[in-house]
């Protein structure tokens, strides 16, 4: 393999019980450091299969209800991290990290959430292996925080924004990483993906450790009140006469 990389590099992903995550971008419970880590990542830019100029880290804790995600991006110049504050899903200059999860392990689908070190967020649905869809919005959470040695993410991503099966016990899904550094226009992966690459989704590597899971209600219920209001012109003499007429309709929509 070009790179000298595994192609499919594994992780594991660790069940909590019991213990709560703070959620302020700062991994000190204890738990983040019993959790295995995914390093080693690969450039893709501006030096394709080169190595990354700073070391970055993931873990990933999960419950019944929800997945953690835990990242250290080291840098060793703290003070040129690009750090842009605007709105949800905008695409300034900024640096970034990224975790992408291929739930239903199909490779071609993945739910992929970003955030870079003020703590915005952005959500990309990938479909057909690489096509994305950037009007996809999730409801999740994610803080971020400058630390000593560099920017450190927390991200809470509940189990009902993702697809999967219950079918299997223990699953399998697939998993990736990235890291953006602005000052150089990096581009840093986890599973590597060169800039030739076919594809996306096919090429991310294996996140197992994920088991018991129950798929969760997505049925979501929106209701709604509308109403009309009519004017009519007549003889305001007529005791039967109503110049206004107003209709309400009660309703909903559902989906599944």
């Amino acid at each position: 393999y070009r790179f000298g990389y595994a192609q499919n590099p594994t992780m594991e992903a660790v069940r909590i019980s019991g213990q709560s995550i703070k959620l302020d971008g700062v991994l000190d419970e204890g738990i983040w450091a019993t959790a295995p880590v995914a390093t080693g990542f690969t450039q893709r830019s501006p030096k394709d299969g080169g190595k990354p100029s700073q070391r970055t880290e993931a873990r990933i804790l999960y419950t019944d209800n929800e997945v953690y995600v835990g990242i250290m991006a080291y840098d060793n110049a703290p003070d040129s991290v690009i750090a842009s504050l605007f709105r949800r899903d905008g695409n300034e200059t900024s640096d970034w990290v990224y975790v992408s999860l291929d739930s239903y392990n199909d490779k071609r689908t993945a739910f992929t959430f970003a955030v870079n070190p003020r703590g915005v967020q952005k959500d990309i649905l990938y479909f057909d292996d690489r096509g994305e869809d950037v009007l996809w919005d999730a409801v999740w959470e994610a803080e971020a925080k400058m630390v000593q040695g560099g920017w450190s993410v927390e991200m809470r991503i509940p189990m009902s924004q993702l697809r999967f099966s219950s079918k299997d016990d223990i699953k399998s899904w697939g998993v990736n990483f990235q890291r953006r550094i602005a000052r150089h226009q990096e581009f840093n992966f986890w599973a590597p993906t060169s800039q030739s690459a076919s594809g996306s989704v096919s090429l991310f590597g294996r996140l197992n450790g994920i088991r018991d899971l129950e798929e969760p209600n997505r049925l979501e219920i929106t209701p709604y009140v509308s109403s009309v209001l009519e004017r009519a012109p007549g003889n305001v003499n007529n005791p039967y006469y109503n110049e206004n007429e107003l209709d309400a309709n009660i309703g909903g929509d559902i989906k599944y």
